[in-house]
């Protein structure tokens, strides 16, 4: 059932920043606000001639520009290029998939988010990063996806279940990825100074 990953992860995300974040973290009522803002708005349409655009896309793509409007001239048009090659790439994954759909051997859903997730690992260390373009990059990406189709008088809605189900999946992929990161540089630290308080004792 589409949007069902979004639904289940997005509740599941808001609990636990609700009752296991402090109440001082400097970002807890924002994306609580946020969460509740796209789950709310994920049903509605935005409906411009032949087009047809979620409410939560469009959301989610005015607040990561707003917050990202204090960068550098340089870092922002980083930003942007980079969002630009995660947009094509899924724009072109959804093309084949529809034109070629024999190579897409599993789930296209999990298949293309895990590929937006692994190619913003090349793109960015920054898991604030990552996060941030793949929200833009997907949301571009299924813009020009839909305009592709819609050209072709085929209908289809951009950031519908489909996509808030792939945005989910990669970032949710991304965040496990931080956590294992995270947890071989705290190992391997450890590990060094375990290792150097037994030369200091030698």
């Amino acid at each position: 059932m589409e949007g069902l990953i979004f639904y289940w992860i997005g509740w599941i995300a808001w609990v636990i920043i609700m009752f296991f974040f402090s109440k001082t973290q400097v970002y807890r009522f924002q994306l609580l606000f946020h969460l509740l803002a796209v789950i709310g708005m994920a049903e509605y349409f935005l409906h411009i001639g032949r087009y047809s655009i979620g409410l939560a896309g469009i959301y989610l793509l005015f607040v990561v520009l707003i917050y990202h409007r204090r960068l550098s001239l340089l870092q922002f048009v980083y930003f942007m290029l980079s969002s630009l090659i995660i947009a094509l790439g899924y724009a072109s994954f959804q093309l084949f998939s529809i034109l070629d759909p024999l190579w897409v051997f599993v789930n296209p859903t999990w298949l293309a988010a895990v590929m937006i997730h692994f190619l913003t690992l090349f793109l960015y260390k920054s898991f604030k990063q990552r996060i941030s373009s793949i929200l833009i990059g997907m949301i571009w990406g299924d813009g020009i996806f839909m305009i592709a189709m819609v050209h072709n008088s085929l209908p289809y809605s951009a950031t519908s279940y489909i996509l808030l189900d792939m945005i989910t999946i990669s970032l949710t992929a991304s965040l496990i990825w931080s956590g294992i990161e995270w947890l071989s540089v705290f190992v391997m630290n450890y590990m060094q100074s375990k290792f150097q308080t037994g030369q200091k004792q030698l």
